[in-house]
């Protein structure tokens, strides 16, 4: 018997993690996320209907569109806004407010993130004014190391 691949992997553990909390992973929402755990790069919404149809299933954008809302309410996915795209959440089982910032490619849209502290990228800012955030994404928008390898040949 075969293991699951590391997508297939975070797909079950963030389902279970959505289950945890009361909310149901529908059949398109597990696919979606599906999708976006088997890509390295960040995906518009047009790409993910493609990518299900290549797999046989078939959506509507909107229901697309409102199932990465979901996605990204819950904590599974972050929406690129610089791209106007969207990723898994590499630490979609963590519960609480998390941090995450962004590394984007321009070129290919890969996306590398880092977990961390919700502090660490606000800079107690938000200790300062009193404010209490509930979820922080920084988006550096770039062209990475393959990318720059590639044009430089």
């Amino acid at each position: 018997m075969t293991e699951p691949c590391s997508a297939c992997t975070a797909t079950e553990a963030a389902s279970q993690a959505i289950s945890r909390r009361g909310a149901r992973m529908t059949g398109l929402r597990r696919d979606v996320l599906s999708v976006l755990h088997h890509e390295a790069r960040a995906l518009g919404a047009y790409e993910i209907v493609e990518q299900l149809e290549d797999d046989g299933k078939s959506s509507a954008p909107a229901a697309i569109y409102r199932v990465l809302d979901f996605l990204v309410e819950n904590g599974l996915a972050h929406k690129i806004e610089g791209l106007s795209a969207y990723s898994a959440c590499s630490c979609a089982g963590v519960e609480g407010p998390h941090a995450s910032v962004l590394l984007v490619c321009l070129d290919c849209g890969a996306v590398a993130e880092n977990p961390c502290k919700i502090e660490a990228p606000l800079g107690g800012f938000e200790a300062r004014t009193g404010f209490h955030p509930l979820s922080t994404t920084v988006e550096s928008l770039g062209v990475c190391a393959a990318c720059q390898a590639e044009n430089n040949a």
